[in-house]
């Protein structure tokens, strides 16, 4: 496969398991509906998070939808709401949610969540002048790789486009406690439960984008995403490997939070759970941050300021009420 044609198809990022697959698909407009899984009742319609802002999260039930605990889609669509009031890009991003499923497939033992992230190629000096990068050792060579959503952002897809984005599943394996304070953050997660809010923001921002690439090899070109390019070893030098390095918006100066890496387990681009530095000072006392690579039953999982910061740093404009967060 030529190097012109990775740029006309597009591909399908497989998160959650420590695994770097990658599927090759159609280019125009992305999959048309698909997932679907086991439930057997009545599939809900689409739910779309929002509100009358400019950024949408397209929410769409697998039939397995039909077995998940009372309150479920409930809880799956405020923190939908709450994530797309976080930004102003004008766009409408296309999720597929499974309950014990992702796309019709059966998920990871002991996950509580895993996500497909759509996606496209593009010149890798593109993506570097479209995030700012200014690393002493950018990458000269390879592509750089964006999530559909990010692709809409950009102009590689329509804004609007009706092709699935991405899929989501959540675990059935493990009892959820989830209810909402009057700022719409969860609270209240008990003994031996885990905060649906947090698994949710996890996996609906990775199919928005917030992976990592890391040069992995794809028909013989080394690929980065967006994240990467945030991802630093030191002052002005970007880590570039699967090894992990800390989150920076001032090339490399300011540590904001460290990457997971690939020798503790699940995805590289999470925060190492046990050393993030975003644990503390931005989160309520005792909650535990939503883009850790692991999650703890009986504490609640939120959204801290440097998750929020992120996401803009990748391409995402913050409202007024992002900026705050």
């Amino acid at each position: 496969m030529s190097a012109h044609d990775l740029l006309d198809k597009e591909l399908t990022y497989y998160g959650d398991a420590g695994i770097l697959r990658f599927a090759t698909n159609s280019a125009a407009g992305g999959h048309g509906p698909g997932g679907g899984g086991g439930g057997g009742g009545t599939t809900p319609p689409p739910y779309l998070a929002g509100g009358t802002g400019s950024f949408h999260i397209n929410l769409i039930w697998d039939s397995s939808i039909s077995s998940a605990p009372s309150g479920f889609q409930t809880d799956v669509k405020a923190t939908a709401d709450y994530l797309a009031h976080l930004f102003t890009n004008a766009e409408t991003v296309n999720i597929h949610v499974g309950w014990g499923e992702i796309n019709g497939q059966g998920m990871s033992g002991g996950a509580l969540g895993e996500s497909m992230t759509n996606g496209y190629l593009e010149n890798i000096a593109t993506l570097e002048t479209q995030l700012g990068v200014q690393a002493a050792n950018e990458p000269t060579s390879g592509y750089g790789w964006v999530s559909n959503a990010q692709a809409k952002l950009i102009g590689i897809l329509a804004a609007n486009a009706t092709g699935t984005d991405g899929y989501v599943g959540f675990g059935t394996n493990v009892q959820w406690n989830y209810t909402y304070g009057a700022n719409g953050i969860g609270t209240g997660t008990q003994a031996g439960q885990y905060d649906l809010q947090g698994v949710v923001f996890h996996e609906l921002t990775e199919v928005m984008g917030r992976v990592s690439m890391e040069g992995v090899v794809y028909h013989g070109q080394h690929l980065y995403s967006g994240l990467d390019l945030f991802d630093f070893s030191g002052p002005n030098m970007l880590q570039l490997s699967t090894a992990g390095g800390y989150y920076s918006t001032d090339n490399g100066t300011t540590d904001l939070g460290n990457f997971n890496g690939s020798t503790g387990g699940g995805d590289i681009a999470d925060w190492a759970s046990a050393t993030s530095i975003t644990q503390s000072g931005t989160l309520t006392d005792g909650d535990q941050d939503a883009f850790n690579a692991f999650g703890r039953s009986g504490i609640n999982s939120d959204l801290s300021h440097a998750d929020v910061q992120l996401m803009d740093s990748i391409g995402y404009t913050l409202s007024d009420l992002g900026l705050l967060a």
